[in-house]
């Protein structure tokens, strides 16, 4: 056995690096994987792989450059071997659980069999479930002649202590991960362990085995409390940007999460994409989500956070994009009507402003209604609706889910009788007014 201080480790995969820190040998690492970006100190190291796709690609292009290289036999990821050469390595960490998340063991064998200077020893990880990544973390340290106990008592007495907490909960929240946005992809492996671990009921997604597809008719179906997205090797900032394709489906604003404001984006890059000591934090991460009122690890704002949140509109935004939902769509009485986009600055009593732009006077009757019963009959989906009436439907469902994550305190007033002029306003975040407008006909 090689003793810790003539070690030179060379890391392929992220939590490998991260394993091998916990145990206190960061020293000892001589090479990393371009995507070793953790402790930060890493980064300095030489880089011994290289990616045959573009990351920078849309999540529907990556998906299909995976699958081409996977239909070709060829592996996604390259090894270096001159850079291997130059280091002379006493061990490479490396793993043979997926051929898309980093090098797999075959092309790592090939490389050492062309070495001339070193015939480093191969450690592989196979994690899927908890269990297993501490089983590696303990095979790592035995392999590389340190002690392991004191990390994982200290690892699995964090997760003790979330599991105490969320025990005597008797209702849990069904939730979904997404590891993909487009196609779509559950969280498999361990993410539906972590779900369980913070106090949910994972949906679309089996414990131990690989992420599946997802259809989007499936997700409709499953209607979670909560959605989590975490597509793997994306940033928190890069999981804001591929969401968008999400909030574009029609299905979307459908689905009871969305209503709730209960979709959450997460660094699934350096947290729950990563089968080492940080998927403890991840555990974390989601309780802090799931379970606000019992948790508080201060990873908001860092880690994750609610999507409708990050995607609030300043109000041009917002008049434009209800400009879009509504164009098109008629108010359905005894005539027909559009809808008209309505923002008003500096106003105080709304009702004083509807008796003026209607022309109306003082004894004019407005009558107040909530947003959902002004709207349920075009937004509650029939048994005989065909294709026309569906799409309509959701594309009312689309605008009301619009107007709620956007504005407060919204309220629809119908101002007069027979030819009523009826106003769907709230207050946006510069405490404008701004909202719709159409006409009822009701004689």
């Amino acid at each position: 056995m090689t003793t810790p201080d003539r070690l030179k480790i060379v890391s392929l995969l992220p939590s490998a690096t991260e394993i091998i820190d916990c145990l206190g040998l960061t020293s000892a690492l001589v090479g990393r994987s371009h995507e070793c970006d953790y402790p930060p100190s890493v980064k300095d190291l030489p880089v011994c792989t290289a990616a045959r796709l573009n990351s920078d690609n849309t999540s529907s292009q990556i998906d299909k450059d995976v699958q081409t290289l996977l239909q070709e036999a060829l592996s996604i990821y390259q090894i270096k071997i001159d850079v291997l050469e130059k280091l002379q390595p006493t061990h490479i960490v490396t793993q043979d659980q997926c051929d898309v998340c980093a090098v797999n063991f075959a092309e790592v064998e090939k490389a050492i069999a062309q070495l001339t200077k070193s015939n480093p020893q191969v450690i592989s990880l196979q994690p899927n479930l908890l269990q297993f990544v501490w089983g590696d973390i303990e095979r790592v340290a035995q392999t590389l002649g340190v002690e392991s106990q004191p990390v994982l008592s200290q690892l699995q007495a964090r997760i003790e202590a979330i599991t105490q907490k969320v025990k005597p909960l008797e209702i849990l929240p069904t939730v979904v991960a997404l590891e993909w946005t487009e196609p779509l992809m559950g969280g498999g492996n361990w993410i539906p362990e972590l779900i369980e671990i913070a106090g949910g009921k994972p949906l679309l997604g089996v414990k131990g085995e690989h992420s599946p597809y997802l259809s989007w008719s499936s997700l409709t179906e499953a209607d979670p409390d909560a959605i989590v997205i975490m597509p793997c090797g994306f940033d928190l900032e890069r999981t804001e940007q591929e969401s968008q394709v999400l909030m574009s489906h029609p299905n979307w604003s459908s689905l009871k999460a969305v209503k709730n404001g209960k979709v959450f984006i997460v660094d699934g890059n350096a947290y729950f994409n990563r089968p080492g000591p940080r998927l403890v934090d991840s555990a974390e991460i989601l309780a802090e989500i799931l379970h606000p009122e019992l948790f508080d690890f201060s990873y908001q704002g860092k880690s994750w956070k609610p999507l409708m949140e990050s995607n609030k509109l300043n109000d041009t935004e917002l008049i434009n994009q209800l400009k879009s939902a509504s164009e098109g769509l008629l108010w359905l009485s005894e005539s027909d009507y559009p809808f008209t986009t309505i923002y008003w600055e500096n106003v105080d009593d709304i009702e004083a402003k509807l008796l003026e732009v209607t022309n109306s006077k003082g004894h004019t009757k407005i009558e107040v209604r909530e947003l959902e019963r002004f709207f349920n009959r075009v937004t509650e989906e029939k048994d005989w609706y065909e294709d026309k009436e569906i799409a309509e439907c959701k594309r009312y469902q689309a605008l009301v889910n619009l107007l709620k994550t956007h504005l407060t305190d919204i309220k629809v007033y119908r101002v007069g009788s027979c030819e009523v002029n009826c106003y769907i306003l709230g207050k946006t975040e510069s405490n404008a007014i701004a909202g719709l407008s159409t006409i009822s006909v009701e004689t």
